[in-house]
């Protein structure tokens, strides 16, 4: 696996840690990951120099990228350094809602978002199981960005059936108790979905339409059952993300069409050489789109 010039990126899951690593061997430049699931940080090692003294250390980085190298002379001198990235500014709270069921979420509020109005209000569904590592995993590519720039974020936890699988049945009334707290009698949400997250971000925003601002998606399409209920956005922009090499390029098309079509302000971008997983979608281009700022 390792060859060449290039080694991008390595991905490989290690008795439930997941390792990202990242090498250029022209510049001897080793970088590894290690996310911490448990401890909710990410260890981050970077070996600056061309060759790396001790086998044990050319082991681990090995394993980290998933791939092997020559051991080097053990006159070659390494420069390290270790550190921990800030954790997420998240937390997870629960409500009970009227039905006398509780509905888990993790929560983004800066300080300064706490009078209602203060601040824009994403309601983020996540990813896959949507369940509270899914949830966090779905936040974190732009949760410090979120928070430093002043968003709250409200990201339910599916405990129970998905949010296009009868689980929506909850965001009605969990929205009617965000809204009191952090919206203005006259405010709206903002709506963002991640892959499953963005299936179910088209079955509550069909369904309440008049509760949201306009819809972001990165990736996600509108299913069959949702199809016939697309006009109900017409108020409503979204803009649909989605890789170039996604197999939900094509569902993905055809809801733009579809949105075109019933009359819904609708952006599409494809991104180049990406897949299902858009974790690396820059800040800025998620920002332009939640604030409205599109070409199309």
């Amino acid at each position: 696996m390792c060859g060449g010039e290039d080694l991008r990126f390595a991905r490989r899951s290690l008795n439930g840690v997941v390792c990202i690593g990242a090498m250029h061997a022209r510049r001897g430049v080793v970088s590894a990951c290690v996310q911490l699931r448990r401890a909710q940080t990410r260890l981050v090692v970077e070996v600056l120099a061309p060759d790396v003294q001790r086998t044990m250390r050319l082991v681990l980085l090995a394993l980290l990228l998933g791939c092997s190298q020559t051991p080097t002379p053990r006159s070659a001198s390494v420069e390290e350094t270790i550190w921990y990235e800030r954790p997420l500014p998240l937390v997870v709270d629960a409500i009970a809602l009227p039905s006398g069921e509780t509905l888990r979420y993790g929560r983004i509020v800066p300080d300064e978002c706490e009078q209602p109005g203060a601040c824009p209000v994403l309601i983020a569904l996540p990813g896959g199981a949507q369940n509270e590592n899914l949830m966090e995993e779905s936040l974190r590519p732009w949760a410090q960005s979120l928070h430093d720039h002043q968003w709250i974020v409200l990201s339910p936890i599916a405990d129970d059936a998905l949010f296009f699988e009868g689980g929506e049945r909850l965001l009605p009334p969990f929205l009617d108790r965000m809204a009191e707290r952090y919206l203005t009698s006259d405010g709206r949400f903002l709506l963002f979905g991640v892959s499953n997250g963005g299936l179910s971000a088209f079955r509550i925003a069909t369904l309440e339409p008049e509760r949201f601002r306009g819809v972001v998606v990165a990736p996600g399409f509108a299913r069959t059952d949702d199809q016939a209920r697309l006009r109900a956005l017409r108020e409503t922009p979204v803009v649909l993300f989605v890789g170039e090499r996604d197999r939900w390029l094509q569902p993905t098309e055809v809801t733009y069409r579809s949105l075109r079509e019933a009359g819904v302000p609708t952006t599409l971008r494809i991104l180049p050489n990406r897949g299902h997983n858009l974790a690396t979608l820059p800040w800025a281009d998620l920002h332009a789109a939640l604030l409205g700022e599109n070409d199309d």
